[in-house]
């Protein structure tokens, strides 16, 4: 096939020696972890077959060459290898790209449909092998293993191509720090950015230039290349040059950091976890979260978020690899992680304690996530009080589930018309269209309990908590006390000074 060699594939296919790659003399660790991880991840994902491209140009790798390993005494290739992974077998797969490529007699958009159908169904992504020995992993997009219980909402489709095909995979991007122009800090930084450069339609930035901009105004750890790794200023310095606002929130209490992380999650962004564990600071990039049914929804105050439901963690860990599983220590007051050692023989953890979490956010939020929290609990109080009220029962007895998320103003919109909690006829929603300006992002918060049914405040995220404008609120309850009668008393706690309050039977108040 030319430039691209077909193989079979399965869990022990050994990466190593089909790809010709040896461990540098003096390297201190084993350099092909991430790359064992990533075969035995393929190969749950039902991974049968790949493909060998033997010349490929990744734009990341070649703006790091151009700045550092183009300096270097070795001549070392600006191209680079790519592996693409499939669950059709060898020859199954042959037979299949080829009827892909037929369909492009057919015309464009037959052809199109027929390459998305066959990413959808068979392809598993890909990853892109450097030209060096010592940190082969480069930009590697691998479906992530969505179920029941484990979400990743801040997936973003990667198109790439292969032999004439449009190969399209939804994940987050991967890869493994080179100690050149990357460390732990800027991979994770690199791989956070991911949902911005899709919804914002920015130029993702390469790690080289991430650790220049971190490094243009301080060096507190050394030299900026070969990196010797960013401080935690650095990491909002660079975000900041990039144009995205550093939501930074230091990590004190558990369910607070746990309600933040599961809230920038649930908004589709990617945050950064800033760990340490005896002495040494490390970063990971958040990538999803996994619900257990085992845990219950703990009130506090009376108000229970979903966050305390989480067992873990999917963290893009430089150190080994993608969408990796950390389970979280419920008993501590600390959220701390259970994250594998190097020594996976015996499946030792290690207990990283989270500092700080980093959220690359719109620099037109002004809201934080935990202003928006706090508006929530107040906003909890109050419904919790009115239910009370009506039912003759202390406040206390009466619990809401509160949840809070940035959503962009369209996306929002888009949920009301045809999402599970789309509004019940034409008239609501024109309604809606009619006296609601959403900003680009608006801030959710989400009040449940058992009478109301699920009420979303829509706040104004130009705002700050102190100058705080409630734009709407929808009531997706319809019917005496679960439709309009809670959503029209929120609306007059609210104090929304230009809504109009219409008739008490419908489920929108603006």
């Amino acid at each position: 096939m030319g430039n691209t060699l077909l193989y079979a594939f399965d869990a022990s296919t050994d990466l190593e020696k089909l790809l010709e790659l040896a461990k540098p003399a003096f390297h201190p660790g084993d350099p092909f972890r991430q790359l064992n991880y990533i075969r035995s991840y393929v190969a749950t994902l039902g991974g049968k077959s790949m493909a060998l491209e033997l010349e490929c140009i990744d734009r990341h790798h070649v703006e790091d060459h151009s700045v550092y390993y183009s300096k270097s005494l070795r001549s070392y290739s600006n191209t680079c290898r790519r592996l693409h992974f499939f669950n059709l077998a060898e020859t199954e797969l042959k037979v299949a790209m080829e009827t892909v490529l037929e369909k492009a007699q057919a015309g464009a958009a037959l052809y199109r449909a027929a390459c998305e159908q066959f990413s959808s169904e068979h392809y598993l992504g890909f990853s892109v092998i450097k030209p060096m020995h010592g940190a082969p992993v480069g930009r590697t997009v691998l479906r992530a293993k969505e179920g029941k219980h484990s979400h990743f909402p801040g997936l973003l489709p990667t198109r790439v191509h292969l032999k004439g095909l449009e190969l399209t995979v939804s994940g987050i991007p991967f890869q493994q720090q080179d100690y050149g122009v990357s460390a732990c800090a800027t991979t994770a930084i690199w791989a956070s950015l991911h949902y911005l450069r899709g919804s914002e339609n920015l130029r993702s930035p390469t790690p080289v230039q991430i650790t220049r901009l971190a490094t243009q105004s301080q060096l507190p750890n050394g030299r900026a290349i070969p990196s010797e790794g960013l401080s935690l200023e650095q990491m909002c310095s660079s975000m900041q040059s990039l144009g995205i606002a550093p939501c930074l929130v230091a990590a004190k209490e558990r369910y607070v950091s746990l309600a933040v992380i599961h809230a920038a999650l649930r908004s589709r962004m990617v945050p950064i976890l800033v760990m340490q564990r005896n002495g040494v600071h490390h970063a990971v990039a958040v990538t999803g979260s996994r619900i257990s049914p085992a845990l219950e929804l703990v009130p506090k105050f009376g108000i229970a978020e979903d966050a305390s439901s989480l067992e873990g963690l999917h963290l893009h860990d430089d150190r080994r690899g993608p969408y990796l599983l950390a389970p979280v220590d419920h008993t501590k007051s600390a959220l701390i992680l259970q994250i594998h050692g190097v020594d996976e023989s015996n499946q030792v953890f290690e207990e990283w304690t989270v500092t700080h979490i980093l959220i690359p956010t719109y620099p037109k939020i002004h809201l934080s996530f935990l202003e928006l929290r706090v508006i929530g609990g107040m906003a909890s109080d109050a419904l919790r009080a009115m239910v009370a009220k009506r039912l003759g029962k202390p406040r206390d007895d009466v619990t809401a589930l509160l949840a809070i998320q940035f959503l962009r103003g369209p996306v929002y919109v888009e949920s009301l018309i045809h999402g599970p909690y789309r509004l019940a006829n034409q008239s609501q929603l024109d309604r809606f269209l009619d006296h609601v300006v959403l900003p680009r992002y608006v801030g959710v918060v989400s009040l449940t309990t058992e009478l109301t049914g699920r009420i979303d405040l829509l706040l104004d995220s130009t705002e700050t908590q102190h100058n705080s404008r409630c734009l709407a609120v929808v009531s997706h309850s319809s019917g005496g006390l679960r439709g309009a009668v809670a959503a029209k008393f929120l609306h007059q706690e609210l104090r929304a000074n230009h809504l109009s309050v219409p008739a008490e039977d419908s489920p929108l108040t603006t």
